[in-house]
């Protein structure tokens, strides 16, 4: 098989697996944060405040009210949304730095075992995860503006993008 056709090959194939994992797979990623962030998702329309609670995570809770409707297998196939799309990130950023066989950069993404857990659950992580590969493939394509301003709204991910913006600042 051609190695420019390998990406695709491995985005249908871990489609099929993580769809069928969300809809077959009982469970929440964790019974306690999880629950809490599809929660606040999922009720964001009717209680307004949601929207700007800084626990639940704005950007999250933004992205995720219209799947958390579907229930919370809703949030799964968002998390599964977000997973393909940082697989894909990380695979063109390693593209563009001439990392021999990019390809397995993606595929290192998609079977980390912490990833597949994440990604079946209510958590941000896998947000994070993509916020933070476009911010890192903004700066390699050298727009570095479009990077920090984007990397700027990490901490309304997660609380630990303060970190990632320490590490900016040492990058600019």
């Amino acid at each position: 098989m051609k190695p420019h056709k390998l990406p695709f090959v491995f985005t249908g194939l871990y489609l099929a697996a993580m769809c069928t994992l969300a809809f077959i797979a009982n469970g929440t990623g964790d019974e306690g944060d999880s629950v809490s962030h599809y929660l606040f998702a999922r009720y964001a329309f009717q209680h307004t405040a949601n929207f700007l609670d800084h626990w639940a995570k704005p950007l999250f809770v933004l992205l995720a009210a219209p799947f958390a409707q579907l229930g919370f297998v809703g949030v799964k196939l968002m998390n599964i949304g977000f997973g393909v799309l940082a697989a894909w990130l990380t695979y063109h950023t390693a593209r563009r730095l001439t990392i021999p066989h990019a390809w397995a950069a993606m595929l290192f993404v998609m079977l980390a075992p912490m990833h597949i857990y994440l990604t079946l659950s209510g958590l941000t992580e896998p947000l994070f995860a993509l916020w933070l590969i476009a911010a890192v493939y903004l700066a390699v394509r050298g727009q570095v503006v479009a990077s920090v301003i984007w990397v700027s709204f990490l901490p309304f991910v997660r609380s630990e993008g303060l970190v990632i913006l320490c590490v900016y600042l040492l990058y600019l």
